[in-house]
């Protein structure tokens, strides 16, 4: 079937998974915001059926949960194939690892005339994703980065041409985080008028939670009235729940695993601190600038392009415990300082990093490509 000019673009997002987490919470920003006169999308997720499927579906955007758990994901190559037959997208985007290398495969057999690649991290840990990414780039016909460094990092280590290469940063709900009622912090533990040091985000490895601990840990002996709020799951959380206990912090360092309410929690912690060892295009700094927290933050990918040139030199370099420590020391003795400079990236947040403006960009990067 042939599309005419007057026809929305059939589009297919395929993702690994819908867990609420950054990178799935990035795609269904973006395709809710597509212009439904211009593109008809469908997501499918590899992964199980989640509570993020319900706001694609209350959207009105179709979603297939193929149920792959693990390693043996593979086994839902042919259903992949079997929706995209007959769904017949223009284009076949993919988003994250695993959708990459089986989306890949699946469009290449299905026929889908525009496969592109979402390329989400700079991946340091895992040589053979690069290794995958790099033997399968041929299927792609392009392939969009979160960020400028992760773009780089592609071109270098994917193999990948640099005209064939395109950005398409995250966004923010801006008004949903800067405009958020704060909330109560006693529900974890924390008593009222303590400060707080908040982070958030998957606990494994890559977010560099044991740097934060280390970080914190003399801090929190000297000041009793500090506590260290983290929010989120993972496979670290029982390492990093003994570590607390083996240490005898667990009065001030709380795990309350995922919570809804994020944008409250930000409006009532005194900072974000992001310890993370390599990112894409971390969501949670951009919805602590719009909330107008603190932020101490590693200057891996992508961080530094969400900022303003003024606050660069404030970034701390990875697995740098002590740096790590001064920082979080600046924001705890100077908060009018550190204040104001939340208040201008809130301003530089709402200025330039907006879902509308992600979803235009990827409709402008779409039409490109879509051109003989």
């Amino acid at each position: 079937m042939i599309e005419t000019d007057s026809a929305p673009v059939r589009v297919a997002f395929c993702t690994t998974e819908l867990d609420p987490g950054g990178a799935e919470r990035a795609l269904v920003q973006l395709v809710t915001r597509l212009d439904r006169n211009e593109w008809s999308p469908v997501v499918i997720a590899l992964g199980p059926e989640t509570p993020l499927v319900a706001e694609l579906l209350k959207k009105g955007i179709p979603v297939h949960c193929l149920g792959a758990r693990g390693p043996r994901s593979v086994r839902v190559l042919f259903p992949l194939i079997g929706i995209l037959r007959e769904f017949r997208p223009t284009i076949l985007q993919t988003w994250m690892f695993h959708a990459n290398i089986l989306g890949r495969i699946a469009g290449v057999v299905a026929r889908v005339p525009l496969i592109f690649s979402g390329i989400r991290v700079a991946e340091h840990s895992a040589n053979w994703h690069v290794r995958m990414e790099r033997a399968t780039r041929g299927m792609v016909s392009h392939h969009v980065c979160v960020s400028q460094a992760v773009a780089d990092f592609a071109i270098q280590h994917h193999r990948l041409q640099a005209a064939n290469v395109s950005v398409l940063p995250n966004g923010v709900d801006w008004e949903r985080y800067a405009l958020a009622e704060p909330a109560s912090l006693s529900q974890f533990g924390i008593p009222e008028g303590a400060r707080t040091i908040l982070g958030v985000g998957r606990l494994h490895p890559q977010k560099g939670w044991r740097h934060l601990l280390n970080a914190v840990e003399p801090l929190l002996k000297d000041d009793p009235v500090l506590h260290v709020l983290i929010i989120g799951e993972g496979p670290q959380r029982k390492a990093l729940e003994a570590w607390v206990r083996q240490h005898e912090l667990s009065r001030q360092i709380h795990f309350p695993g995922w919570q809804a309410d994020v944008a409250g929690i930000m409006r009532s912690s005194d900072m974000l601190v992001l310890a993370s060892e390599w990112e894409g295009m971390p969501n949670v700094v951009l919805e602590a600038m719009a909330g107008g927290l603190p932020i101490v933050a590693t200057d891996v990918a992508g961080v530094a392009e969400l900022m303003p040139d003024d606050q660069h030199n404030e970034l701390i370099k990875p697995n740098d415990t002590l740096g790590l420590r001064a920082g979080i020391q600046r924001v705890l003795q100077d908060p009018t300082a550190a204040s104001g400079k939340a208040d201008a990236l809130q301003h530089h947040a709402k200025q330039h990093f907006t879902w509308v403006n992600t979803a235009r960009i990827w409709a402008e990067i779409a039409n490109r490509q879509r051109k003989p």
